[in-house]
């Protein structure tokens, strides 16, 4: 009996703890699933495999020159791992305080202490990943890879982890800064290109850390990314240079709120610099909006060609047809006044009311030609296809805004507002377009800023020169708008007649507008202009087309032929003097005539040149500078010495080496004119005395 209660407390027993070892268990289930497991779901993911994508390097954007405009270089995100086995306790003990003086002086954004603190903690808690610095440039990430600890016994302790990206640049700085555009808001070339420039992405695999961060982990299918191709524009970064400065120099000058400068190819489109300049919060001027592309405006004077071009093409206008110029002064039908700033008063032709810009004159012969079929001028306004887009490759363009009498608002004065300029909105780009296929014989070209995509070295693709159509207007009209374009520059009265100081022809128009803003005027109560110039040029055969835009002048400035009229001019100059089309080639036949006036200078130069030209030299005399005497064949050349003592003769000498001389004896010196020098202020063999200034004048 004594036995079978002994088993049956031993089965009991059993049976308790079998029971409390259930429950026990099943404690710790509900405390995994309740209290630990968000812990835990943590950890797992933050100890996951996954393929992962890496982007591709982004193509370079060069102009038309092939110099880079905008590229990608890599930069290093450099993570640390102060736990690898490789550094013992001994070298991190050693080492760190060598480690963290060299990061401070290498990064400069942290104290040494402050590494010393991160990098310890780290050593402490076992973390194997931690940020050390991101967009670590290559030659930073090449001193780094020395520093102590991440380089012990002449080998890496593996103790640097490096992920590569890439960062945008731009070169030339802010220059077309806003024509490259962003990839991240897709505007610009950046944007407007962006399938051909990003590339395809690859793919690696990352193994996920604690934080969120991901470690690259090697391994064979790891698939590395294509990289973008390159874009050639049609920008040259030179005449953008030009066209920057000019304009920025204007719009500090005149104080205005933003302007901006398109230069256009007549044949093909090719925009040849694209610059615009907007007023920032610190009074400075900076590439911030694209104003030619997106910003549309009542354009004023410039669309009076448009306007002229219209009724000529239907036959009802005529250059050289006489209307009333009353005076400067006319109202129309509800009592609304037009009125010029200049008049000639009596009856003057189109042409001379084109020249001075009248408001009155050209609103009145628009006006009688058209009052009494409106729709007749919407339809030839859409036929000369200023009522859209251009159509450029980058996103933003505004579309124009041309009244049709059938669809929106319409009164009586709209055809002499819009004659003139008002009651009508176009961009500066839309402007240059209509202008350049004047230029073109009135085929209009679509703007282009984009001729090649190139993989390296290999074009892979084209953009060739577009046409909007073919005749904005007949050959006929074109040549009559040219020649009213071309008198506002040559006229008596041309409101463009300062360009006539041009070494070569201009054809173009002046523009002021009242801004339509809080009833035209600013907040001190002055009105607010928009000033604008645009053109065309060498005249007789043009090539560049051209858009002077300027916003808001406030210093006493605001006339189109004032304030972008010479912006247009410094333009035109640069290109010209660029250009080799518009000069003439040398004339290889001087070699058998005489030497050149260049008779004084340098001793290498004369000698040089008078070999080349066929001449026998007879040297005489020691010394780097000389004078020449020519004697039939022959060239003697008298070389000697400068004395600093004494004012040096620089007459017949170059600019360039009257202004070595002199200045090496100490003089200040002021040119005046070009060529050779003719004469100097001070005699030659006069004492040199301190900060003594000479006038040397030169001429061909």
């Amino acid at each position: 009996m004594d036995a079978i209660k002994q088993i049956k407390r031993r089965i009991y027993a059993t049976y308790f703890l079998v029971c409390l070892l259930g429950l026990a268990i099943m404690g710790q289930v509900l405390r995994v699933q309740f209290v630990q497991g968000e812990e835990l779901r943590k950890r797992a993911e933050d100890h996951t495999m996954a393929y992962r994508t890496v982007s591709a390097m982004r193509g370079n954007i060069y102009d038309a020159n092939y110099n880079v405009i905008a590229t990608s270089v890599p930069v290093y995100d450099v993570y640390v791992d102060v736990n690898a086995g490789a550094i013992t306790n001994k070298i991190f003990q050693s080492r760190i305080d060598t480690l963290t003086i060299a990061l401070a002086n290498l990064f400069k954004d942290k104290t040494r202490n402050q590494f010393r603190r991160e990098l310890t903690s780290a050593r402490n808690t076992k973390d194997r990943y931690i940020l050390l610095k991101r967009e670590v440039s290559f030659d930073d990430l090449k001193q780094l890879r020395k520093f102590p600890i991440f380089y012990e016994n002449k080998r890496s302790t593996g103790s640097l982890i490096v992920e590569q990206k890439s960062k945008r640049r731009l070169p030339f700085g802010l220059l077309a800064a806003r024509t490259i555009g962003r990839e991240v808001d897709s505007l610009g070339v950046e944007g407007g290109f962006n399938k051909y420039l990003e590339g395809t992405g690859g793919k690696r695999l990352m193994e996920k850390m604690a934080g969120g961060m991901w470690k690259p982990v090697n391994d064979e299918n790891s698939v590395e990314p294509k990289n973008g191709k390159d874009i050639v524009t049609t920008i040259d970064i030179n005449l953008q240079d030009v066209a920057e400065n000019e304009l920025n120099n204007k719009l500090v000058e005149t104080g205005a709120s933003f302007g901006c400068v398109v230069l256009m190819e007549v044949g093909t489109g090719d925009i040849k610099a694209m610059a615009n300049l907007t007023r920032g919060k610190d009074g400075k001027y900076h590439e911030s909006l694209n104003h030619a592309v997106g910003s549309k405006a009542e354009p004023g004077s410039t669309f009076k060609l448009m306007s002229l071009v219209a009724g000529i093409e239907d036959g009802f206008i005529n250059p050289n047809q006489y209307q009333e110029s009353y005076n400067g002064t006319r109202s129309f039908c509800d009592g609304r006044t037009i009125r010029d700033v200049h008049s000639l008063g009596g009856k003057i032709t189109i042409q001379q009311a084109f020249e001075t810009s009248s408001n009155v004159v050209i609103a009145g012969a628009v006006n009688d030609a058209y009052k009494g079929n409106p729709q007749k001028l919407y339809n030839r306004f859409k036929a000369m296809h200023i009522t859209e887009p251009t159509g450029i490759d980058i996103r933003g363009e505004a579309t124009p805004n041309i009244k049709d009498p059938s669809k929106q608002y319409w009164s009586c004065t709209s055809i002499p507002w819009m004659a003139h300029g008002y009651e009508l909105e176009l961009t500066p780009l839309q402007t240059l377009t209509f202008y350049n296929a004047i230029a073109n014989n009135g085929k209009m070209m679509k703007p282009k800023l984009v001729k090649e995509v190139r993989d390296h070295d290999v074009v892979v693709e084209t953009f060739a020169p577009q046409v909007l159509a073919e005749q904005v207007c007949s050959p006929a009209t074109a040549m009559k708008a040219r020649r009213m374009m071309e008198a506002v520059v040559n006229g008596d009265h041309g409101t463009g007649k300062k360009l006539q100081a041009c070494l070569f022809k201009v054809g173009g128009k002046t523009g002021t507008a009242v801004i339509n803003r809080a009833g035209g005027f600013n907040a001190d109560g002055t009105k607010a202009y928009n000033a604008s110039f645009c053109g065309y040029f060498p005249a007789d055969k043009p090539k560049y087309s051209c858009i002077v835009f300027i916003s808001n002048p406030v210093n006493g400035q605001i006339y189109g032929g004032e304030v972008a009229m010479p912006v247009f001019k410094a333009v035109a100059d640069k290109v010209y003097a660029l250009d080799l089309e518009f000069h003439h080639p040398i004339d290889n036949s001087i070699a058998s005539a005489a030497l050149p006036i260049n008779s004084r200078g340098s001793v290498l130069d004369i000698e040089t040149a008078a070999k080349t030209m066929g001449y026998q030299v007879i040297a005489s005399g020691d010394g780097p500078w000389a004078s020449t005497t020519i004697t039939g064949k022959a060239a003697r050349v008298s070389a000697s010495n400068i004395n600093e003592k004494l004012i040096p003769d620089v007459t017949g000498m170059s600019l360039k080496d009257a202004l070595y001389l002199l200045e090496n004896v100490g003089l200040k010196v002021k040119p005046i004119g070009y060529g050779k020098v003719l004469r100097q202020s001070i005699p030659p063999g006069s004492p040199v005395t301190a900060q003594q200034f000479i006038t040397i004048e030169l001429a061909n």
